[in-house]
């Protein structure tokens, strides 16, 4: 990637006949196999399709510039092979000639991926993103606020679909239906890295889908993989084949609710091959989406999430491996722009280039296209480029109107071609059809597939591709915790741990969990934009938290833990007065068994680090319970809260003090409020708490939720930074010598640093809706029953393995084009990292942040004296990389360093 932007910065508009020679270079090694798929004829037709013609015309101005300009520009941009094909004229005749062979020299270096292209036939895909992806019918409504039911149908959402196939024998052939359905919708086409089956999403009743599995010659033999549960209605599609044959995918089954909108929410799970063991992988309180494979054996994946901070630019490109472990940040989560990010995937023969959709929030499911290189940065918009054509970052608000092109699901061959789904700029973002084009990163483009009546989208071309290589499963289901590592807490919080400062010493470190609200609305906060059931009041915590426990951090910043599983939470660092230094702002969930390690707070996660000694603190340990409260409560107002008021405060801090703080807990429904972020939230709140809690008389100082998404600075809000808490703790001032327990102190600082939620998300709901509530979060306890029975025969199956370090794997005849392998191995007792090479060559360790640890030189003289290098390594448990670059490619592979 590199290369090409020195290329492209020096050669400039020909830069692509650079690119484009470099590659043939390798097409001469490829395996028979593929060079004799490559058959596509170059001929020029008798007839070539008006579609395409006018896409041509459309591209070359010719309307307002004429022919002969056209041919012109066109001759002057073929390459030497092909100039002589063409003669300059102003006939329309002499125009097709020329833009046949420019068709030609463009797609004539991709015709083993072109060959046999498979794609979708339906509707416009999605409504304001994220959201009405799953197609459901929900009838039911809470009665309340605005009384809308849980949406999920997409924008003009349309009947009739088709998966269709592309068999290029020219370059103009056109494709068949292999699989229709006049009245229902069939979506999300993944093909095996073999190119011989697809698995896909198929609505044959117009509500939920189901994954489908067929072989691609052979629809008469179509399998269902997924069903609705017994009494329940579920909708499960973008499914994504992994290396071990398990599909993960997207589904409604978490019964979940994204707070900001009335969309339901869908989360990843996992099923294996035979549609068994399905199981939930992925626990986030928003929407995770988009999962794709990468070369490297991870998955790809978009999560929308929104934990103490704003909901418009939460969209970033996570990654996991493929058993749901290591689930952490890949670009973009503390980035304001790109706003979204979706349909990503990387591209092929190890490039680190993420070709992506960018958009807005509540934005169509399509928006701009982007190459992101996170070895750049792995936020900000230094590390992504808009192209097609190639621009520097715009605004991208105008997205939803429809006054941009929009792209859709772009499928890339290397760092410069792809195929993607494309129209113009439109009257309507939703319903102006999307055609399937061939096209590179400059915008230069030919049409390939399109419909008389619909969009054409999600291209996926057959031509076999490495299958990943397994790594170390990490998930066990027989354990009943996860452990987590922390190398250096001070990391990332701007000092060094050898500063010894009060105020930054870090005491101990917070777990807290978030507790998954359900659907539909039961009432909102906000006049302008919303949170749906609300915990807090309007700019409080979105979610209901639960704080699992606690763990003490060494003087060196370190931190050794056990978490509950399959549990989202994040990390609050604490200083010895109880109060938060930083919060996490986000989430993290491991899996059973799984070691998660990581090197500190808010980290830059291409920097590299100082290599230092062993942490103190390396062997997890349970978590300390918070005093007074349980790890299975939401931390509740009225239960933790209240109670030190009434024993404290109320004898004077009644409605009529001078101060205006009312301590009492009297209820008061929301309803009667003037306020109208609050007046909807249809609840009793107690009058201490909205006393408490008035913005206008700060006395408490939070992280509000809508917060910015780049890093904060430690102490810049939280209970340090309160005048109820400096009032109490500077006695005796205005407080009449009141005196707090270290226990009262400790919950009054937890509940500010959590965002002063109220409680759960029924707490002061009247008894009719909390039993309304209830009756929909059923729905999630019985799915989880059925879910806990499929884990059990997993664990009776098998389950994963406890270690698997499989060597390189190909598909059928067919190779990766570098042919470069590295085979790493750790021994435990030996405490030794051992490095097979294929050639001289560069070797570098580094952390899953990107850091580097070391990095080798070998000469030829070395490689040729022992291909294998050895080296003893004193290193925090977790999970490594070696990357290998030399004269034979590049390669990589991921470690367990326990």
């Amino acid at each position: 990637t590199a290369q090409q932007k020195c290329f492209r910065s020096a050669y400039g508009a020909h830069v692509g006949g650079v690119i484009k020679i470099y590659l043939l270079s390798f097409m001469i090694f490829l395996p028979k196999v593929v060079q004799a798929s490559a058959t596509i004829s170059d001929s020029m037709p008798e007839s070539i399709p008006t579609e395409i013609i006018a896409d041509w015309e459309a591209q070359d101005g010719t309307a307002q510039g004429g022919y002969a300009a056209a041919i012109d520009k066109i001759i002057s941009n073929l390459s030497s092979k092909y100039k002589s094909m063409v003669t300059a004229g102003d006939t329309k005749e002499a125009y097709l000639v020329a833009c046949h062979w420019r068709r030609v020299d463009r797609m004539r270096m991709y015709s083993s991926e072109l060959k046999r292209i498979l794609f979708a036939r339906h509707y416009n895909l999605g409504g304001p993103t994220p959201g009405y992806l799953e197609d459901l019918d929900d009838d039911f409504k809470s009665g309340i606020g605005n009384g809308q039911s849980a949406l999920s149908k997409g924008t003009n959402y349309t009947k009739g679909s088709a998966l269709c196939l592309l068999e290029m024998t020219n370059y103009y052939s056109r494709h068949k239906e292999i699989l229709t359905d006049a009245e229902g919708v069939i979506r999300d086409p993944c093909v095996w890295f073999e190119g011989t089956k697809v698995v896909f999403a198929w609505s044959k009743d117009n509500n939920g889908y189901h994954l489908f599995e067929m072989p691609i010659d052979s629809a008469d033999k179509i399998r269902q993989l997924t069903s609705d549960p017994e009494g329940l209605m579920v909708s499960d599609f973008e499914p994504c084949y992994l290396p071990d044959s398990n599909i993960i995918f997207n589904s409604s089954r978490c019964f979940g609710f994204i707070s900001s909108s009335q969309n339901i929410n869908s989360n990843l799970f996992i099923i294996s091959k035979n549609g068994k063991f399905l199981r939930r992988i992925s626990y986030d309180p928003f929407s995770t989406f988009s999962p794709t494979m990468m070369e490297d054996g991870y998955v790809l994946y978009s999560r929308y999430e929104a934990n103490d901070r704003n909901a418009y630019s939460c969209f970033p490109l996570m990654s996991m491996s493929i058993d749901g472990t290591h689930q952490t940040e890949y670009f973009g989560n503390q980035s304001t722009w790109p706003g979204t990010i979706f349909q990503a995937r990387r591209a092929p023969f190890g490039s680190t280039s993420i070709f992506a959709i960018i958009s807005v929030h509540q934005s169509p499911y399509a928006g701009e296209l982007v190459v992101i290189e996170p070895d750049i940065t792995r936020n900000g918009s230094k590390a992504v480029t808009l192209i097609a054509p190639e621009r520097e970052p715009s605004d991208t608000a105008n997205i939803i109107n429809g006054a941009k092109p929009l792209f859709q699901n772009p499928y890339p061959f290397d760092d410069d071609c792809f195929l993607v789904s494309w129209r113009p700029a439109a009257a309507s973002p939703y319903t102006e059809k999307f055609n399937i084009y061939f096209m590179n990163t400059d915008g230069e483009r030919e049409l390939i597939a399109w419909d008389s009546a619909q969009s054409v989208s999600q291209p996926y071309s057959l031509m076999p591709r490495d299958i990943p290589s397994i790594r170390t499963y990490q998930a066990n289901y027989k354990e009943t915790f996860g452990r987590m590592t922390l190398y250096n807490s001070y990391y990332g919080l701007g000092v060094d741990s050898t500063v010894d400062s009060a105020s930054w010493a870090v005491k101990k470190l917070r777990v807290v969990a978030l507790d998954l609200r359900t659907g539909p609305a039961f009432g909102n906060t906000g006049s302008t934009e919303y949170c749906m059931t609300p915990a807090a009041r309007w700019l409080g915590s979105r979610d209901a938290k639960r704080i699992i426990g606690e763990t003490p951090v060494e003087k060196d910043g370190s931190a050794a833990f056990q978490v509950p599983p399959r549990t989202p939470f994040y990390f609050q660092l604490i200083d010895v007065n109880g109060c938060v230094i930083q919060s996490m702002r986000s989430t993290v969930m491991v899996q059973p068994n799984e070691l998660y390690s990581c090197y500190g707070c808010h980290e830059d996660k291409n920097e590299s680090t100082k290599q230092g000694r062993l942490p103190i603190l390396l062997t997890p340990t349970p978590l300390v319970p918070f005093p007074g409260v349980s790890s299975s409560d939401n931390f509740s107002f009225p239960k933790h809260i209240q109670p030190i008021f009434d024993e404290k405060c109320i004898s004077c801090h009644i409605a009529s003090h001078s101060t205006g703080l009312n301590l009492l807990g009297d209820a008061v429904w929301t309803g009667d409020l003037a306020d109208p972020d609050n007046k909807d939230a249809n609840r009793n709140w107690s009058a201490s708490y909205l006393s408490l809690t008035d913005p206008s008389k700060q006395y408490v100082n939070y992280i509000p939720s809508t917060s910015q998404s780049e890093g904060l600075r430690p102490n810049t809000f939280g209970s340090s930074k309160s005048v109820l808490i400096s009032k109490l703790k500077t006695p005796p001032d205005a407080m009449k010598n009141v005196t707090l327990t270290a226990e009262q102190m400790g919950k009054l600082c937890a509940w500010i640093d959590l965002g002063i939620p109220f409680g759960g998300y029924t707490e002061g709901m009247k008894p009719e809706i909390a039993e309304a509530y209830n009756q929909r979060l059923a729905r999630r306890t019985q799915h989880e029953q059925l879910e806990a029975k499929n884990i059990q025969e997993f664990i009776d199956s098998g389950g994963y393995p406890i270690s698997v370090r499989e060597p390189y794997r190909s598909a059928k005849n067919y190779s990766n084009i570098s042919g470069c392998r590295i085979l790493a191995r750790f021994f435990r007792p030996l405490k030794q990292l051992s490095i097979t090479l294929p050639s001289e060559g560069t070797v570098t360790l580094v952390d899953l942040c990107g850091r580097t640890i070391w990095s080798l030189q070998i000469d030829r003289d070395a490689y040729r004296e022992n291909a294998t290098i050895s080296r003893r390594v004193s290193l925090p448990a977790g999970i490594y990389v070696v990357n290998f670059k030399g004269i034979k490619g590049i390669a990589r592979q991921r470690i367990s360093i326990l």
